[in-house]
């Protein structure tokens, strides 16, 4: 019982810090923060390219290139970018706006979005994220679409120890519990590109042999 409540302690400390990042990206940056002012602009119809950007979800970058566009002094359409932009800030940070793309990036495990990703990384780090990303690598082998084999492989491990947390009998399967949340942490670090090729084919190798064993 007390390793139940444990783990959802720590879950929700978790879920907290997800929606946290929900609001990162509405502070304002400071003065001076690199942003180059822009006297005149060609007039060149720039809002396909928002538009374009808005469709992929990746709402900060479509409002940031209206900005500078409006910076401009010689474009001729102000007024209907001026209109796109009110029209993606409110999307972008809107509270249900926010929650439904937090929740999208928990159930399918990517995005553009801060909220997606926070989402994404919170799912991470519970059951459901092993088994989603399991499912989404065997479709896609399945299909003949790239697969991510170390994802595959983490995911998998992550899913043995996950359950091991509710059947724990001796303190060698208790370290294996404690060791659910790094390797959750290290399939984020791959989504992110932020793990070398060498130490990719250790985790592999090393997730195998777990596998195998059912041990970590």
């Amino acid at each position: 019982m007390v390793k139940i409540v444990n783990g959802v302690v720590i879950g929700f400390a978790l879920i907290l810090l997800g929606v946290g990042g929900l609001w990162l990206d509405t502070m304002d940056l400071p003065e001076g923060s690199g942003e180059v002012p822009v006297e005149a602009l060609p007039d060149y119809d720039y809002l396909p390219e928002m538009r374009e950007l808005e469709a992929e979800g990746r709402l900060g970058e479509a409002e940031h290139l209206a900005d500078w566009v409006l910076g401009g002094s010689s474009i001729t359409n102000r007024d209907e970018v001026a209109a796109f932009r009110e029209e993606v800030n409110r999307k972008r940070t809107s509270f249900w706006g926010r929650a439904k793309r937090a929740v999208n990036g928990f159930v399918v495990g990517d995005g553009t979005s801060i909220e997606e990703l926070g989402g994404a990384v919170v799912s991470d780090f519970l059951l459901w994220g092993d088994i989603r990303d399991l499912a989404k690598q065997g479709y896609n082998k399945i299909t003949g679409k790239e697969t991510d084999p170390v994802v595959a492989a983490l995911a998998a491990v992550g899913a043995l120890t996950s359950v091991a947390s509710f059947f724990v009998a001796d303190p060698a399967e208790g370290a294996e519990v404690a060791a659910d949340a790094s390797l959750s942490f290290l399939k984020t670090l791959r989504k992110m590109g932020r793990l070398s090729s060498k130490f990719c084919d250790v985790i592999v190798k090393a997730s195998r042999e777990s596998v195998k064993a059912k041990s970590i």
